[in-house]
């Protein structure tokens, strides 16, 4: 059984700790960093958000007046079906075909799938649900719709998806007009082809809802590399290692940034799926519960997941320790053997440096340019064959990032952070009765925002007495809605750069007034965000400037980037004998401060062996591209 902190947290670690390989300046910095980026917003609350910015809306209830019906096979409902591209609605009429104490499934009319799905239904009754909630927890039996009953419905699904779990059904038809006010999952149709995989897509999806039940506002790595979990486990007869193979192939794709190219959507859940496998075995299969049910997301829930444990680790020490791992093929760094996951990878294919497909050569007086995004790894090889004289390793990394692309990075900004599912709010006290009342007062706001278009957006609003909110308009607001989640008139899309964006106030002269920045996003495919460069208000005099030390504002979730963040560039180094197929020796280092790192490997590769050298960026939350170069230079 793995130890509570695994291997790394013991004296047997084989490796140091990616904190201990700095100075004590240097450390001190990045800890600087990690904890400036870790200011965790709330989770995002539709319903209570509606209800605030929109006056003719009733209280909006958190459950079900009245409890769902008891439904009988053969019963038929009407169900809203959103398209999981662009948010639009269609009415699917449906046949309950399967009820049960644990599960209600529901199949579009006209489908002729009806006995595979009855199948299936039984499959996931008597199968699925205890494994899955032994293993992840169960959501509450007293959930939004007073049913511990999950409804699944089997229909024809618009866009490129096999299935999904939207949290707007437990949302009241008072706020969301086309909720089914059900906690439900939505399974395609075309998944019953393969019985096998439709278990797993319901698998998959019903382990999103006990997420989002139990802890909403995970970051999607986390929530997806959990959801994937389950045919590792071998649940489903044999292993699913295909995602997990190609990314281990080229792991260039980050862990914790999700781009929206949807050819590199396979890669990341590899990726995900690569990372929690790790962690359970190297942690034991209770991690999964345990990071599912953690209030705080992403890597800010793996640090308090380890804290929990007594470990003295960090998520970057477990990203160090796992992306070697994936490169060597074994089920964790020490070979210590393991239940799941990284043996997927090995009983899939030989180790990633068998074949070494993705490594890129670096060669004397060839330097390597590159770039890379946070928690991403970039493989090098160095041939012992064509080394001649051993000489020395140079890297140089950017040692510090911007949080967009473009931006300064030492620019002081207010930052929302980038965070799926939540809601991050800058508020201030504005003292506007200086001004007569009808006067002219015109809010100057430099900001630059780079959000998920149509489905994430940014508000500025003004409240007299905190409790309801009124939007503000400008030039760059839009009030169209075609994924549901505007609240009316919000910021979305590219901004391409600083914009003066100015906000009419005359409305509220002569009143003392609360204004709000928020930024609101849903619980998928996330964007940077929104930054601020400043407020000002010219007939008052009153301002916020990002430079000062301190500021008049209260923060939900924003970031006070008042500084650059630190980049801390790992190098791992792996030597193998290729004919004899073992590895040879291992080292870890990072580069200093300024991003350098003279690297002189502990032993150099024999003519029948290779260097192999692992690059990766660490850095919290930022997920653009950082620049370095690699160079050998002999001596």
């Amino acid at each position: 059984m793995p130890a509570p902190c695994g291997v790394a947290g013991t004296a047997q670690a084989a490796l140091s700790r990616v904190a201990d390989l700095m100075e004590p300046e240097q450390a001190a910095r990045v800890q600087a960093t990690a904890a400036m980026l870790s200011d965790l917003p709330p989770p995002m609350d539709l319903a209570a958000l509606m209800a605030a910015t929109d006056p003719d809306l009733e209280d909006v209830p958190v459950v079900l007046a009245d409890p769902l019906p008891v439904w009988t096979e053969g019963d038929a409902t009407v169900f809203q079906v959103p398209d999981a591209v662009t948010g639009k609605v269609r009415s699917v009429t449906a046949e309950l075909v399967h009820a049960s104490d644990l599960s209600y499934v529901w199949l579009e009319a006209g489908q002729p799938q009806r006995n595979r799905v009855r199948r299936l239904a039984v499959r996931f009754d008597n199968e699925l649900v205890v494994p899955l909630q032994e293993i992840f927890g169960a959501p509450p039996d007293d959930g939004f719709d007073r049913d511990p009953r999950v409804h699944i419905l089997f229909a024809e699904l618009e866009g490129p998806v096999a299935g999904f779990f939207s949290s707007r059904e437990s949302i009241s038809r008072v706020a969301v007009p086309e909720s089914n006010e059900k906690e439900m999952l939505f399974i395609h149709t075309d998944t019953l082809d393969d019985p096998d995989w439709a278990a797993q897509v319901v698998a998959h999806e019903y382990l999103h809802f006990i997420q989002w039940s139990n802890s909403p506002g995970e970051q999607e790595f986390i929530d997806e590399g959990l959801a994937e979990l389950p045919p590792a486990l071998g649940m489903f007869g044999e292993d699913y290692p295909g995602p997990l193979v190609r990314w281990s192939r080229n792991p260039r794709i980050a862990l914790t940034g999700w781009s929206l190219d949807e050819s590199d959507r396979e890669l990341h859940y590899g990726a995900a799926l690569g990372y929690a496998a790790w962690l359970t075995d190297t942690f034991g299969v209770d991690a999964a519960q345990e990071l599912l049910v953690h209030p705080d997301p992403g890597a800010v829930g793996v640090n308090g997941f380890l804290h929990d444990r007594g470990c003295r680790l960090s998520f970057d020490d477990t990203y160090a320790d796992f992306s070697l791992a994936a490169f060597l093929g074994r089920p964790h760094l020490y070979g210590s053997g393991g239940l799941l996951g990284i043996r997927s990878l090995v009983e899939a294919q030989d180790p990633v440096w068998v074949r070494a497909r993705t490594a890129r050569r670096l060669r004397p007086h060839w330097p390597v340019r590159d770039a890379l995004r946070p928690y991403a790894t970039r493989y090098l090889e160095v041939v012992g064959d064509e080394l001649g004289t051993p000489g020395t390793v140079v890297f140089q990394g950017a040692p510090q990032v911007a949080v967009l692309p473009g931006l300064d990075p030492v620019q002081p900004v207010l930052w929302s952070g980038r965070w799926g599912d939540r809601h991050a709010s800058l508020t201030v006290d504005l003292d506007l009765r200086t001004l007569s009342p009808g006067a002219a007062a015109t809010l100057e706001s430099r900001l630059w925002w780079v959000i998920e278009e149509d489905w994430d957006y940014a508000y500025m609003m003004v409240s007299r007495d905190g409790e309801e909110w009124t939007l503000l308009q400008s030039d760059f607001t839009i009030d169209t809605n075609p994924a549901g989640n505007n609240l009316g008139h919000g910021l979305t899309g590219d901004s391409g750069g600083w914009q003066k964006v100015d906000w009419d106030l005359g409305p509220w002269t002569g009143q003392q007034v609360q204004l709000r920045i928020s930024m609101v996003t849903d619980s998928a495919d996330t964007q940077p965000g929104l930054v601020i460069g400043g407020l000002a208000l010219p007939e008052t005099g009153w301002r916020l400037d990002p430079a000062d030390s301190v500021l008049a504002a209260q923060s939900d979730g924003w970031i006070h980037l008042r500084e650059a963040p630190a980049v801390t560039w790992l190098v791992q180094s792996v030597v193998i004998d290729m004919e004899a197929g073992i590895v040879r020796s291992m080292h870890r280092a990072v580069a200093d401060a300024d991003g350098l790192l003279e690297l002189e490997p502990e032993t150099w590769p024999a003519p029948n062996e290779k260097l192999f050298l692992l690059v990766s960026p660490l850095v919290p939350q930022v997920t653009i591209p950082i620049d370095y170069t690699m160079e050998l230079r002999p001596r």
